[in-house]
């Protein structure tokens, strides 16, 4: 697993950076789960919750201190939820009014209290986020989760009938059933700043956002591509190649997809210049030129903390059912 680090490090080129209030949100963490998680969660991988304290101090290097432990707890509650709608039961997730509700596809009665366990959890997390966040932000906040939930289910239709996407579907689809579309969303928040709406209705920051959700999703398959294969994944970028070129070997596969890292990796960077040069000056009228600074930044911080958490994280060993 090292030599993969080594090997995407060096194609996405942008350091990692660590929260320094890493020790106390993995602690704060582990407090809080004894109190809102199932005991089987509490100890999910060989480190158990901490690992996404661990996360949210990578993937947040400056996020405010006393937000962190939230956003690490937000991690526990997507990881959990990806899992669940993951694990091949018949269900979906969806929101309404901000509101998380699980169903089946089926009409079948669910299959047990584990939903609801998410559903209180989700309703802990919001009850403690949007009424501190602005309103833009919390419109922004749900029609992500709304838009991944949604991306979700269409991975689960694949997954049916064990058929991977064509690779354009599959980098449309990745970007939003990765998470990082709602991920960012908190970047936003840890870093306590309040963006203005045209912001993100343009082009130039959708580039970003873009390469951005390319990036944490390529990684993130490089590492789990392989207990994906096993457990019958199609929606994975291995998969994909695979597919659409039956003779690709592994080797061959893992090269396109590094270099595709790294390729995307340079146009995050080119587009956040862009984003810089084109609105500049206009943010500089009207307020808030500091803040998209530190949104930008924070962006690339986070797809950099991703691979670093990977890197370190129970969930990615070969052992472990997560992915």
């Amino acid at each position: 697993m090292s030599e993969l680090v080594v090997l995407v490090a060096g194609s996405m080129r942008i350091p990692a950076r660590r929260n320094a209030g890493a020790h106390g949100v993995e602690q704060a963490v582990t407090a809080w789960a004894r109190t809102h998680l199932p005991a089987h969660r509490r100890s999910a991988g060989s480190d158990g919750v901490d690992t996404y304290g661990s996360a949210a101090a990578w993937t947040f290097p400056d996020a405010r201190p006393d937000l962190l432990p939230l956003l690490a707890e937000w991690g526990v509650w997507f990881f959990w939820t990806d899992d669940l709608l993951s694990s091949g039961h018949d269900l979906f997730a969806h929101t309404s009014d901000g509101g998380l509700a699980f169903g089946s596809h089926h009409g079948r009665s669910l299959p047990g209290p584990e939903h609801q366990c998410i559903v209180d959890l989700f309703e802990h997390l919001r009850s403690r986020t949007e009424p501190v966040a602005p309103p833009g932000w919390v419109r922004r906040f749900r029609r992500s989760l709304k838009d991944c939930l949604a991306a979700f289910d269409t991975e689960r239709g694949h997954r049916a009938t064990g058929r991977p996407p064509a690779l354009e579907e599959f980098v449309a689809l990745r970007r939003r059933a990765s998470g990082m579309f709602l991920h960012l969303r908190f970047v936003e928040f840890g870093l306590d700043i309040e963006l203005p709406d045209w912001v993100f209705e343009t082009a130039d920051l959708d580039e970003v956002l873009h390469c951005a959700a390319d990036i944490a999703g390529w990684t993130n398959d490089v590492f789990s591509h392989q207990r994906e294969k096993r457990a019958g994944e199609v929606d994975n970028i291995f998969a994909v190649l695979r597919g659409e070129n039956p003779d690709m070997d592994e080797t061959t596969a893992l090269a396109l997809v590094v270099n595709a890292i790294g390729a995307r990796s340079a146009d995050l960077r080119a587009a956040a210049v862009a984003f810089r040069n084109r609105y500049e000056d206009r943010l500089a009228r009207e307020g808030g030129l500091s803040q998209v600074r530190s949104f930008l930044d924070g962006i690339a911080d986070t797809v950099a903390g991703n691979l670093a958490w990977t890197a370190e994280s129970p969930r990615y060993r070969p052992h472990h059912g997560g992915g």
